[in-house]
């Protein structure tokens, strides 16, 4: 197996001095909230979600150094940098300090890039094999409930064989298995944003049900209104102090003038149509 030296957390000290970067404590494992574990975890969105949903994250990885350190400056919870393709579910548990028996939920986002509409050349990718990855250590785990997500290519010719092979091994392995397509912009998201997800649980279990849609797409939501009364970065390309990614990007006049010209609802590359 391929592990950092040690599971991650946003940098704190105890009282005496002394770091609580390292392996999770007991105070970290169950205290009566259903748990969870985020693979392929990326910057954390899955796990915001299940933080902002009142579970427990009890660790999450991903094999990027990049994303395992944005992750641990943003998320009391540990992280840990390995690759999930070489390392068993019973490895993962370890490093949490949890049994199977108390995972509730395993979440992931495998890399997409191998299924993506704009991918050119070759449909065959190296990555593609870690959606299986993904459900081998489901079968390992044996969470209650699996969530896992992807670009709605998946489901097309260069992933069809994959997903029907994936849906297999876990059927075989106790679940039943479904998937949807969602746009975020359905739930609030400011962004025409649609993605596969694929659940599955344990069967004898009530099944997994999709949230219904909230948004009407006459009133999704807008860039200016999720933006609306945010202050304005300083000048001198600073950040703005208290948000190190708020501050304005170097324009030239020119290009700060095009930019000026694009209606609203366009963008900056011009569609091929007639304007005649």
């Amino acid at each position: 197996m391929q592990f950092a030296p040690e599971l991650k957390q946003r940098d704190s000290s105890d009282a005496d001095g002394s770091s609580t970067v390292g392996a999770l404590s007991p105070e970290h494992i169950a205290n009566g909230k259903p748990t969870a574990i985020d693979l392929f975890a990326g910057a954390g969105g899955f796990s915001l979600g299940l933080v902002s949903a009142g579970f427990e994250v009890l660790g999450a990885f991903d094999s990027w150094d990049v994303a395992v350190n944005t992750y641990a400056t943003n998320f009391d919870h540990p992280v840990a940098q390995c690759d999930l393709s070489k390392v068993t579910g019973q490895e993962l548990l370890a490093r949490v300090g949890s049994t199977a028996e108390s995972i509730d939920v395993l979440v992931g986002g495998p890399p997409c890039q191998g299924f993506s509409v704009q991918r050119i050349g070759s449909d065959h990718d190296v990555r593609n094999h870690l959606v299986l990855e993904f459900g081998r250590l489901v079968s390992e785990l044996k969470p209650r409930l699996f969530l896992m997500e992807n670009v709605p290519g998946l489901l097309g010719k260069r992933g069809k064989e994959l997903v029907a092979e994936f849906t297999s091994r876990l059927e075989n392995s106790g679940y039943r298995v479904t998937s949807t397509i969602i746009n975020a912009a359905d739930y609030g998201v400011p962004q025409l944003r649609k993605r596969v997800v694929f659940a599955g649980w344990k069967i004898g279990q009530p099944p997994f049900v999709f949230p219904t849609p909230f948004i009407d797409p006459k009133a999704y939501r807008t860039v200016a209104d999720a933006l609306k009364g945010l202050p304005s970065p300083p000048m001198d390309l600073t950040p703005l102090p208290g948000d190190a990614l708020h501050r304005r990007t170097r324009l030239s006049p020119l290009n700060q003038k095009r930019i000026e010209l694009i209606p609203p609802g366009g963008h900056a590359r011009p569609t091929g149509r007639s304007q005649g």
